[in-house]
Formats: structure tokens, sequence, C-alpha cells
């Protein structure tokens, strides 16, 4: 972790801007860290950083006062994956043998961040990102970086970021298939290690070695793999994720995971290892299914989905892991603080969600000390809103980033805009305010702003007469307008000056001669607000795998199976046994007789009348259960394994154990002479990759001839 001061470096070029440096900011209701709160607080600012936080708390006389009253105050939140696109234009040394490996290469020097994206992450309350690399398999070191020009590091090479990418047939680059880029993962791992033990013995033993040539990529890897620093991996789904925590289990790594929403379907696999979590804050569209034609083109698994995702965080955080949010995929960012509405309502607790947003990811990133929490010698990253954060209708208003404030809105939301009784010296008279050319739809918005002044008109309607207002305004909460006060009993105009409080004005109205008086306005109509309808957690019950022809864990894996009464295929001496009795206890067969007792509910039992029992049937040269078969990028690529890329939950498993076939061989495909390594499998329909492995079974290697290895028949030859 790298702590920067923040000082000025640069000589000035023109004159002298000087910011206030001390602030106090009174009477908001303050949330210094999840489940904590102060009302009617108090925080000083000094140069930065939190000074003071409490409720009786003097104000310096050096501190410029904001009073908050209304106000809500959190710390400043943090967004866990920001991508940044390497700037292809600054040549850069090739430290790796392939261009898809460059660890050492950090996003942070590239970062560029528009004027209108800025703006959108501040409206939602971020004011740290972790600032990550996009191309590549081993895409290079990310950082923790303040959201204020000159975007400083908080944390410097926070993780190592990595990748399943593969680019398919149409990429001639090795690797092009999934294969291989795990082969290439776990050799450049492998690489590393061996790297870091060289550079360890020639440095120790120097007259005795060869000096070991400089490798910035495989130093970079060593570091993280050594010392256990974050390598996070971007995954797709549940598949991609215990790819990631299988490799790094091997390899001793600290697994990080861009989640996928899918999580909970291998939830109990995924928390043995208790990586951290960045979830993007999306979830799949609602089915479009008033039409039947469009209905029927949503598979089981679609649907099951978009009900259950929701689901996906709380369950996570219910298995003991922690985690953080990122805004990244959402093309409008005001839909972020919408999912953590449903989030909560699906069963995250606030508190929960407030850490994810900043005690949780500060934690992880090594910078809980100064970060995360509004506290003394902390960074003045603060979240001022209008109301409870975790309501959708509240409002961002402003944002602290290291002790400089972004305006984002006013303070106090109101709509002048219908009618009202004016109370003046206890007379009463109809007040209208419009908002010209809006009807009932008003237009101008009052959506998340007031209306802006000069777009405002208004009467005051006394007997049949009509005082038009002149010199309408509005700022924040605040209302102004100057009458005729003849027909109203006065010498002249009448200035009035009023603060809008919900569905009341307060002010005094002042006359020609200087005299003024109190005045009152009352809506007469009132808005009542709608109320919110919460979401509801999905009653879905969770299959193996998921989709129309999973199971429930409860049938994954009985421990005792009896069939009874079974004509019994030996394929041996004894030839066809008629009405006998199988016992199979712990997955392999424990007893064959004409009759086997066992305990009343101790076995699961099958009626094995009228029904054939032979040995499972083998095929010895399969290609299903693998989410890829090939790699094709290169004629030799013995490094690549089957037992990688197996995936449970492929429906050929399912169709082939209807035929019969109990265990398979799955081999490399023919695009090359030499494939990879094998993988023989068991059809345990539900099971996740490491049950399907036959572990017993010999290891072997494809290798292909004839016209698929040629490529002769391929549409580029």
């Amino acid at each position: 972790m790298s702590i920067f001061i923040f000082a000025q470096t640069e000589p000035v070029k023109d004159l002298h801007i000087n910011h206030p440096r001390v602030w106090a900011l009174t009477h908001a209701m303050i949330h210094p860290e999840p489940g904590e709160f102060i009302k009617d607080g108090t925080i000083i600012i000094r140069d930065g950083r939190i000074e003071k936080i409490g409720r009786y708390i003097q104000v310096p006389k050096d501190a410029y006062e904001i009073d908050l009253q209304g106000a809500q105050v959190y710390a400043g939140f943090i967004d866990g994956w920001l991508e940044v696109k390497k700037d292809e234009a600054q040549n850069s040394p090739d430290d790796h043998w392939n261009q898809k490996v460059r660890p050492e290469y950090r996003a942070k020097n590239d970062l560029k961040v528009k004027e209108k994206d800025l703006k959108a992450l501040r409206s939602i309350g971020i004011t740290v990102a972790h600032v990550v690399p996009e191309k590549g398999i081993f895409k290079g070191q990310s950082d923790l970086v303040i959201l204020n020009e000159p975007y400083l590091s908080l944390s410097k090479n926070a993780s190592q970021v990595l990748e399943f990418k593969a680019g398919g047939w149409s990429d001639r680059g090795y690797p092009n298939s999934l294969l291989g880029t795990i082969a290439l993962m776990r050799q450049s791992f492998l690489d590393a290690e061996w790297y870091g033990k060289a550079r360890s013995i020639a440095d120790k033993y120097p007259d005795k070695n060869e000096p070991v040539q400089l490798n910035p990529s495989l130093t970079v890897l060593e570091t993280f793999r050594s010392k256990r620093r974050p390598v996070l991996f971007k995954t797709r789904d549940e598949h991609f994720a215990l790819r990631a925590l299988k490799i790094a289990d091997e390899f001793n790594l600290n697994p990080w995971l861009l989640g996928s929403g899918y999580e909970y379907r291998r939830l109990d696999e995924i928390s043995k290892q208790k990586p951290f979590i960045i979830f993007p804050l999306e979830f799949p569209a609602k089915p479009q299914v008033k039409d039947p034609n469009v209905a029927l083109q949503y598979s089981t698994e679609q649907l099951k989905h978009w009900d259950m995702a929701p689901d996906n965080i709380f369950k996570v955080h219910d298995a003991g892991m922690q985690f953080c949010f990122t805004s990244a995929p959402l093309k409008k960012k005001s839909d972020f603080r919408k999912n953590l509405q449903r989030i909560i309502d699906h069963g995250l607790s606030p508190d929960i969600a407030l850490a994810a947003l900043t005690t949780y990811p500060a934690e992880a990133m090594g910078v809980s000390k100064i970060l995360g929490k509004i506290q003394p010698g902390y960074l003045a990253n603060l979240v001022v809103t209008d109301g409870d954060y975790f309501d959708p209708k509240s409002r961002v208003i402003s944002l602290w980033v290291s002790g400089e404030e972004h305006y984002l809105g006013p303070r106090f939301l109101v709509d002048p805009k219908g009618s009202w009784v004016l109370i003046v010296h206890g007379k009463k008279y109809d007040l209208e305010i419009s908002v010209p050319g809006a009807g009932k739809k008003n237009v101008d918005g009052f959506k998340g702003k007031s209306p802006k002044s000069g777009k405002l008109s208004g009467n005051i309607i006394v007997g049949d007469k009509k005082l038009k207002l002149r010199d309408l305004e509005l700022y924040e909460s605040k209302i102004s307008f100057i009458a005729d006060g003849k027909p109203m009993g006065f010498k002249g105009a009448l200035a009035f000056n009023g603060e809008i409080v919900k569905d009341d004005i307060f002010g005094f109205v002042h006359d020609g001669s200087g005299q003024k008086f109190p005045f009152t306005a009352n809506r007469t109509k009132k808005k009542e607000p709608k109320p919110r309808t919460p979401e509801i957690a999905s009653d879905l019950t969770l299959f193996y795998p998921e989709g129309a022809y999973g199971i429930t864990g409860e049938l994954l894996t009985p421990n005792a199976v009896l069939i009874n009464d079974a004509i019994l295929w030996t394929c041996g001496p004894k030839g066809l046994l008629e009405e006998w009795d199988i016992l199979f206890v712990g997955g392999k067969i424990d007893k064959v007789a004409p009759d086997i007792t066992v305990p009343m509910g101790s076995v699961h039992v099958i009626n094995g009348a009228g029904k054939y029992i032979t040995p499972g049937l083998i095929d010895c040269h399969s290609h299903s259960a693998a989410s890829s078969i090939n790699e094709g990028a290169q004629a030799v690529t013995a490094e690549v394994r089957i037992r990688d890329v197996l995936n449970g939950d492929d429906i050929n498993i399912y169709r082939q154990l209807g035929g019969g076939l109990t265990t398979a061989n799955v081999l490399h495909g023919s695009a090359n002479p030499i494939g990879g390594q094998n993988a023989v499998i068991k059809l345990r329909w539900g099971s996740g990759p490491e049950g399907l492995i036959f572990k017993n079974a010999p290891q072997g290697i494809k290798f292909a001839l004839g016209e698929n290895v040629k490529q002769a028949n391929w549409e580029s030859t």
C-alpha cells in the first residue's frame, strides 16, 4: 500500500486560487461506518482529511461552516472495477514471449476519465475506483485511484488481473481456446515460480551459477504469487469461478473474482476458498413474455435465473464471503441505486450493503486506515444525501473528494407548481404557480431537480382580478416574487421572500415604505407519494445443473441404493441372474444376492422387477462434457488438459445416461498432430467438474492424423 501526501509539486503559472482548507459540516446525520450513526453531528475537515467528528464539537474559528440540517453523510464509496484501455500508440517492451501476457503493465498509466463519466460516477457517490487493465489474458496490475485530478493512487499494484480470454478460430495466435488459455495461465505461474527460485539461487551462489536474465513479466508474477498478493480473475459464470479457484489452489494464490451473478449455482464449492468478489450491480432484463411466440424462446434456465439472480449477493454474504460493488456494466448509472434497493429487498441488510461500498473494499485493498470510514485521520471523502442513500428517491447532493466539494444538486428539492392559499394580514388569496407549456406532465421536470428560475409564472387572484407575479425566482428552497399590492389594499408593489417547506411557504412581505410583515401559503392539493412495493426473494428450488432437466441437491449423492428383483447381466461365467438384488454403498457394489434385507429407510430402493441391469457402458472416444475441445493455434499443444475445461452442465451427459453410458474418455480434438491430455469421467449428472473425474484412470494424450490436422478442408485454405 502507498500513502500519498497531497501537496502541490509544480510551480503556479497563474494567479493562486485559495480555496478554503478548513470546513465544518454541521447538523447532519452522520454514518461514520456501517451500523453506526450520529444525529445532529459535525465533521471538521482540515487539509483534505477528517480532523474531528462528533455531536458536540466547537467549530474552529478558521473553518468555513456549511449547515447540513436534514442531510445525511456517508464515507465516500469505492467502485471495484473501472476498466482502462491501453494506449497502443505508446510503445512498450515485449517482456514475455506471448503478447497476451503482460503482468508488468499498469492500467493507471493510461487512465483518462471523460467528464461526463466522472459526473455519472459522482452522482451515485463514487469517490475512489479500482482501476483495472482491459486487454489480454494476464492483463496487468490495478490501482486504487482517487477520482479527482491528478488521479493519485492510494494503493499501487493492488491486484494482478487475469481473464479467460480466447479468440476462437479467427485468432491464429496462441492460445485461441479456453483449453490453451488455462494452460498458458498455469505455465506462466510455473515459469514465475521457477524464475524466482533460479534468481534466488543465483544471487546466493553467484560464483557457481550464470546470471539469470532479467524478465520483468516473471518478476511481477512471482511477486504476486510468493507474497500472496491479490490475483483477480474476470469470470463469466460459475464454471469460470471454479476454474479460477482451481488455479488459485494449485499455486497458493490469493484469489479475487469479478463476479458474474451465477455464483449461487455452485456456492458450496466457491465458498470453500472465501474469495473476495467484485459484483457488477446488473441483473437480467425482465423477460418479454406477453407475446407467446416470443415467450417460447426463453429456456427454463433463463427464466429461473431472472428470478433468482437478485438473491445471489445475499447468498454469497450468507456463505461468509466479503465483496464490493461496481457500476461498470451499467449504461445508466442511476440504475446502480435501484439495483442496490433490489438486493436489499432480497435479503441483504443496508449495513452490509454500505460495508460493500466502503469498509469491505478498503480492507481488501489495504487502505482501511485512511478510507472507508468517517474518522479522524481518514481522507475527507464524503457522500452527502438529502435522505437515506438506500432509498432510490433520495438524491446525492454533493460529494467531497480529499476535502474538495463537488456540488451535484440543491439540498432541498421543492416543487412550487400548483395551487396555494396565500395568507397576508389575515386575508386569504388564491396563489397559482405554473411552468408555462408544461401541461399536466410538467415537462420541466421536478424529477430529481427543481424548476429553473425564469421558467416559472404565477398569479395572485384577488376577486375577479389576476395579479401577475413578476421576477418569480427559485433558489433551492427559497422563493421570491413581486406583485401589485393595490388590489390587496396596499399602496404599492409587494416583494415576497419565503422558504418552501414541503407543502407550506413561510416568509415576509416588504412594502414600498420599508416595512415587512409575515405571510404564509398552504398547498391546496397535496401530492401523496406512491408507496413502493418491495420485491420478494425467489422461492424457486435450485437445480443441479440449472434448467429443465436438473435435479435437487438431495438426489445427488444417496449413500446407499438397493435395486431388487431385477435381471442381472453379469457379463461373466454366471450369465443372467433373474430376480436378484444388488446393493450399492458409497458408489460401489456392496452385495449381489437373490434376497437382500436392509433396515427400513436406510437405503434408496428401486423396484427392478422386469428390468435388466448391465455393467455401465464406456465411450472410449468422446468430446462431450467439455467447454473447449481444440487448441489449434500450434501443431503441438501437449500442455493443454481436458480436465481443466470439464462442464458438468452439458446436456449430453443427461442424454447419454439415457442410452446407458456411464463412463467416457473425453479427448482433445483433431486440430493438430499432438493435441492435449485426455480426461476419463463418470457421467454424474448434477455434479460439478471435479465430481466428474475418474481419479484412478490412467492419463493419456491425443495424437491425430488426416484431413483435420492438415486443415485442407478449412475455409481459409
